[in-house]
């Protein structure tokens, strides 16, 4: 009994509920979970990616910034979905009292590298749909809107958010007490916070297409249809509104291994809807500039400057 009681790798991390007993040797798991959602995600982010760079290379034949940040945000997520399986071999989805001290460690470790990972690559998934915006709707040479000062306010917070998101998580330990591998700060209220500056960056990147298409000179008919195009943007606010109420609900139950892996999920899987933001505007263009030069031309001559690469499908 002391023997055990000593030897972290033999002690639960936490006490089984009364209607529960601790089970280290062959404890039951939802990693499967896990795995089907990082094999759903990775087979339709790829493709998405993939189309993005081809149309933009191949038919467009031009890379530009917003290009660069959608791969960055894109290895940046296969980076969080492999740090996500090896937390599987440390108790992830596998109830706490089944989990030894010593997994809970790695765990928790494994935790905060995906916090931090994964926080970067969707911080670069949204500068590139924002320096869409800005290559669309404010191109250079021309006038100074306040679409383009909106852009670009958007853009500093979203950097500054994800500087201070990833400092926390970086820090939180530095001259604290702390158990090796345990969290040094109250991951309710920095879930809660996190996710409600998610929220806030999402509503701001919704309005501001929608703002700008709605402020043309132009039929009301073209606007409706470029802003379906932009509406995808409604998904990232209803994803990231649910993700807040989830955690909400159990960010504060006590059984972590669990409650925190679904919560890397849905941090995980919830910008699909950023990768169908940043493929769809492109693969539009791209179609409107093959199959409808007439109509290009038309478009072209009612749209203001500030959207003239859209018309002529460079987006």
């Amino acid at each position: 009994m002391s023997s055990t009681a000593t030897n972290p790798s033999l002690t639960p991390a936490t006490t089984a509920p009364p209607s529960s007993t601790s089970n280290l040797n062959d404890p039951s798991s939802k990693g499967s979970t896990i795995i089907i959602a990082m094999v759903t995600f990775l087979t339709l982010a790829t493709p998405a990616i993939f189309a993005r760079i081809y149309t933009r290379y191949y038919v467009n034949h031009e890379l530009w910034w917003d290009d660069y940040a959608a791969v960055i945000g894109w290895i940046g997520l296969v980076g969080s979905a492999a740090i996500l399986l090896e937390a599987l071999n440390y108790g992830a989805e596998i109830d706490e009292w089944n989990v030894s001290t010593t997994d809970i460690a790695h765990f928790n470790k494994l935790n905060a590298d995906i916090e931090i990972v994964a926080r970067i690559s969707v911080s670069f998934v949204k500068l590139s749909i924002l320096l869409l915006y800005l290559r669309v709707f404010a191109p250079p040479k021309t006038q100074r809107t306040r679409i383009y000062y909106s852009i670009w306010i958007v853009i500093w917070f979203n950097l500054l958010y994800c500087i201070a998101t990833v400092l926390t998580v970086l820090l939180q330990c530095v001259n604290k007490t702390h158990d090796a591998g345990a969290a040094c700060i109250d991951t309710y209220v920095f879930s809660l916070t996190a996710s409600s500056f998610n929220v806030l960056t999402d509503l701001m990147m919704l309005a501001i297409p929608l703002l700008a298409v709605w402020n043309l000179q132009m039929p009301m008919t073209q606007k409706v249809k470029l802003s379906v195009v932009f509406a995808v943007g409604f998904l990232a606010v209803a994803t990231s509104i649910a993700r807040l109420g989830w955690q909400i609900k159990y960010v504060k139950d006590p059984n972590e291994t669990v409650v925190l892996a679904g919560a890397a999920i849905l941090a995980y899987v919830l910008p699909m809807e950023k990768y169908i933001l940043l493929v769809v505007p492109v693969l539009t263009a791209s179609q409107y500039r093959r199959t409808s030069c007439g109509h290009l031309n038309w478009l072209h001559a009612r749209f203001s400057d500030s959207v003239s690469p859209f018309v002529q499908a460079k987006v």
